[in-house]
């Protein structure tokens, strides 16, 4: 058998050849370049999926949701910025103050449930309109206020309910301390802590910056002011009533009370009565306290003495059929003193006409009746002056008609009678620099006369209409005024505004007061009477007894002759012919 030799086939792929080593090599990198390829394309995909998601969030928030934005930003400002500043009174109590405080803030897009939502924020706010509430709660917007400045319990219970979009926000709450007691001179913020009345809007700007404002009232002063003005109006049935208490040096205004008045932190509740500032807003014919001015112009220009004497039985007949009369005979012959401690009002008319009426209006410019009030408050009167300056205006002026003015006007124009004719407007700011008006104080009659103002406004207390002021210790000088209120069926006798206008101790005054009751009834205790005399007199007597210890004023050891030797009253009695005037 032959021997068959089988020969060994070569391979048809040699692995160990370098060409193919180097194909294969080749294919894998380029796959794993392919595969590297799509896979930063899918990463890329990604990435710009998400920077779209981002992008369109930006812009949801930068445009759809701007009120949004805005008010969170107010509410973070609030609790990192310095608060509202305070404003204190004299001796650094505060009047003003802020807090933080929470506000309940929804966003509709995150309410599940409107109706629900609706109906458990009205369980704890029962104010809020049902209907208007369900509607913001269902709108397109991203933000709308339920309830701003919450109160604890009130924030408790919103955050209780649960509800998906309801959140709270950080602001500033202004609180007054003393509720109503200064509200008419501190004012009000509005909801965003901006001033918008009183002091609160004079000096807004400087206390967003946390700056402190201090007045110069003492809240001491001002509680006495406000219970006994309080306490008057109740006794006398009055519809409202004012008081100020100004401190000469400085001519600082240390108490101001206008009633009717309100709570700032519940304006919601206050009319505009309340609201209504009569002590720098009202403008009213002042009544027979016009007569010491028109004493003091006349002393000034020499057309009168202590020594002149002065027809009262007859009244004085005007142009246009008007007549001057005297609220009860006081005789027929008065002295120059007399005139102004009985209050006659057809001696005031007489001794006016001596003086002038050029005269007359140049010194009411001076003394400024005749231009707005200057005072730091924005509620400012101007001045209502008469249609014509002729005999008939000239006469009634003379007693406190035909010139409307405020009654802060009235007590600067007093403060300078006594002040040894030193005029300058008030303030209500303890600091200098705060004043808003800083001017130089102007001398508007001499310190001769100055003393025989004061002569005749103790003698008016001691003898005169105003004897109810008088009282032991503090000697209290002053004038009454009377005046029938001008309504449209014209004056009425039964409608009256009653005031007193003092200076004390008389002999060297530190304080000018003014109390005006608005149409006080008389009662038992007062005869019937409702005048000056009666009314607003003994308010000015318990005022000044409550408010001397808490000054640290001590009663004058003197008795009413030492008083009567520093006036030189003795020498003015001489010439009194000593009749009784008990009431205006």
């Amino acid at each position: 058998m032959s021997r068959i030799r089988h020969r060994q086939q070569k391979p048809l792929i040699d692995f160990k050849s370098k060409e193919l080593r180097d194909m294969i090599s080749e294919r894998s990198n380029r796959r794993a370049v392919d595969i590297a390829r799509n896979r930063l394309a899918v990463i890329g995909l990604v990435f710009m999926f998400a920077f779209c998601a981002v992008s369109l969030r930006l812009a949801d928030l930068m445009i759809l949701d701007q009120a949004h934005l805005n008010r969170t930003t107010f509410g973070q400002a609030a609790t990192q910025e310095k608060l509202r500043g305070d404003i204190l009174d004299r001796n650094g109590e505060i009047l003003a103050t802020s807090l933080k405080s929470a506000s309940v803030y929804a966003d509709p897009k995150f309410i599940q449930n409107p109706t629900e939502a609706t109906i458990k924020l009205k369980t704890i706010f029962p104010a809020l309109n049902k209907v208007d509430l369900y509607q913001q709660l269902s709108s397109d917007r991203r933000f709308i206020w339920i309830k701003r400045h919450v109160t604890p319990r009130e924030q408790y219970e919103v955050n209780k309910l649960g509800i998906p979009g309801v959140d709270f926000l950080y602001e500033q709450k202004r609180v007054y301390p003393h509720g109503n007691l200064t509200s008419h001179l501190i004012g009000y913020t509005d909801v965003d802590n901006k001033g918008i009345a009183g002091l609160e809007q004079t000096y807004n700007d400087r206390l967003e910056n946390g700056e402190d404002i201090e007045v110069a009232v003492d809240v001491r002063v001002q509680k006495i002011l406000h219970d006994e003005l309080n306490k008057a109006i109740e006794k006398h049935s009055a519809i409202g009533g004012l008081g100020i208490i100004m401190q000469i040096d400085g001519n600082q205004i240390i108490g101001s009370a206008s009633l009717p008045d309100f709570d700032p932190e519940h304006l919601n509740v206050a009319n505009q009565e309340a609201l209504f500032n009569r002590s720098t807003m009202g403008v009213y014919e002042m009544g027979s306290t016009f007569k010491l001015l028109t004493a003091a112009m006349a002393l000034e220009k020499k057309k009168a003495s202590f020594n002149n004497h002065y027809n009262t039985k007859d009244t004085i007949r005007l142009a246009g059929g008007y007549r001057v009369r005297d609220f009860r005979s006081y005789g027929d012959i008065l002295s120059f003193p007399e005139v102004i401690m009985y209050s006659s009002n057809i001696g005031a008319a007489r001794i006016i006409q001596d003086v002038g009426v050029e005269t007359q209006q140049d010194f009411f410019e001076k003394i400024g009746l005749l231009t707005p009030l200057q005072v730091e408050v924005p509620e400012r009167g101007a001045p209502l002056l008469p249609y014509a300056w002729n005999d008939v205006t000239m006469n009634t002026m003379s007693f406190g008609y035909s010139l409307a003015i405020t009654p802060m006007q009235l007590v600067n124009a007093i403060g300078a009678l006594v002040n040894d004719g030193l005029y300058r407007p008030a303030s209500f700011m303890k600091n200098e620099k705060d004043r808003v008006y800083d001017l130089e104080p102007e001398k508007v009659i001499s310190k001769a006369t100055s003393k025989k103002v004061r002569q005749l406004m103790y003698l008016t207390v001691e003898q005169g209409t105003g004897s109810k002021a008088a009282n032991t210790g503090y000697f209290i000088g002053g004038k009454t005024g009377t005046a029938q209120k001008n309504t449209a069926e014209g004056y009425g006798e039964n409608t009256l505004r009653s005031s007193f206008v003092s200076a004390f101790p008389i002999h060297d005054p530190q304080y000018v007061m003014f109390v005006m009751l608005d149409e006080p009834q008389g009662i038992k205790e007062t005869y019937g009477f409702a005048t000056g005399g009666w009314t607003a007199a003994p308010v000015v007597r318990k005022v000044v007894e409550r408010m001397a210890p808490v000054l640290s004023i001590q009663p004058f050891h003197l008795k009413s002759n030492d008083v009567k030797t520093a006036l030189n009253i003795k020498e003015v009695e001489k010439g009194l012919t000593l009749v009784s005037a008990k009431a205006e």
